[in-house]
């Protein structure tokens, strides 16, 4: 082999070792600077201003509030508070004519004596009583049911009629809850603090709430203590299953999500914006026991269809959690689905919620708080 064949192989040797160290340099850094990356997003305070406070659905911002939690970000939305949603939508009326004449049973919109929910009232005015509860036609189809309002006899056959396919059951349950009514009108300040804590676009929590007992996790954010420890074993629990979680945002003041709702307000209009942000005060961001989740991708439109959020929506009961706005129960909510948000409400509530196939906060409530079975 002559001389200059071997020095081409000895620098094509050296080139090689050198393209190899590049390499294996360039790996370490990229794995260094991907670990620094998972500590800051670990690290940020969602009640900041960070991305997470939530992922306007496609064309809206990518401001970041979060969408559904009523807005979490929203949540503090705006319009605050007190004006206990005065603004917007209808501001204080009272839609569906659910009012209608209660009491004469004549028929004014809502109550008519409809024939609605297949009860065979007679049309104009003997059927429901609503106002004494009597029921001779609409209200008959409804009583059976242990969560049944004799003061609610109108609205169930006005909701009814404008959805004829929809079982008596829920039409009940609904109504109950105020799913007939427009968002952020009869809104009722909450003054019972108990669990579950539901905060909704009918119910708001008072200027200046703050939960009780709030700790900070090691990156900083503030939750319930009950949260917290719940979060904890989640979050292990997934890594363990393979899958990366964190928590992007948590508690948040109602004072912080007026401003940040006011400034979706700003981008997109009022309407667009309470599809995806709470008003101030209507957040449940405000209670301490609610996380907006992120995984690899760093943010909360990245979460959406992720094996993360299959892995939460399939086992964040588990740890007392419920994914709080789904595609399913978004006409009770008022908000677009958002996978990544996620509400304490211990073991129990979650595990009964599953088991008993109750998709909303707001159904549970009605007929587990406001109603007993078996009363």
């Amino acid at each position: 082999m002559s001389a200059r064949r071997r020095k081409a192989r000895l620098n094509f040797g050296r080139l090689l070792m050198a393209l190899v160290f590049v390499l294996l340099i360039a790996f370490i850094f990229y794995k260094f600077t991907q670990s620094v990356y998972d500590d800051f997003i670990e690290k940020r305070d969602g009640a900041g201003d960070l991305v997470s406070q939530d992922a306007p659905p496609r064309g809206a911002p990518d401001g970041g509030v979060d969408s559904a939690d009523g807005g979490t970000d929203g949540a503090g939305d705006g319009t605050d508070g007190a004006d206990s949603g005065t603004d917007g939508a209808g501001s204080g009326t009272d839609s569906a004519g659910d009012g209608t004449d209660s009491v004469d049973g004549s028929t004014d919109g809502a109550g008519c004596g409809t024939d609605g929910a297949g009860v065979g009232t007679d049309g104009a005015g003997d059927g429901t009583d609503g106002a004494d509860g009597s029921t001779d036609g609409a209200g008959a189809a409804f009583e059976g049911f242990y969560y049944f309002e004799a003061d609610k006899a109108d609205r169930y056959a006005a909701y009814a009629a404008q959805n004829p396919e929809m079982p008596p059951g829920d039409v009940v349950w609904r109504v109950n809850a105020d799913v007939d009514r427009p968002p952020y009108t009869d809104v009722a300040t909450i003054t019972d603090f108990s669990h579950p804590l539901m905060v909704n676009k009918h119910r708001r929590l008072p200027d200046g709430f703050e939960p009780a007992g709030l700790v900070e996790t090691s990156s900083g954010q503030r939750m319930t203590q009950d949260t917290k420890t719940a979060y904890e074993a989640m979050r292990d629990a997934a890594s363990a299953a393979g899958f990366r979680i964190s928590a992007a945002s948590s508690y948040r003041t109602i004072e912080y999500q007026k401003g940040l709702y006011n400034r979706y307000v700003t981008q997109d209009g009022r309407e667009a914006a309470d599809t995806y942000s709470a008003r101030a005060g209507h957040s449940e961001h405000h209670t301490g026991t609610t996380i907006d989740l992120i995984g690899p991708a760093g943010t909360l439109r990245g979460f959406v269809g992720t094996p993360e959020a299959a892995w939460v929506a399939e086992n964040a009961h588990i740890y007392g959690f419920i994914v709080r706005y789904t595609e399913e129960n978004s006409d009770v909510t008022g908000y677009t689905p958002e996978p990544w948000h996620v509400t304490w409400v211990g073991a129990d509530i979650a595990g009964a919620m599953r088991s008993e196939g109750i998709g909303s906060l707001e159904e549970y409530v009605v007929k587990h708080v406001d109603h007993r079975p078996g009363e």
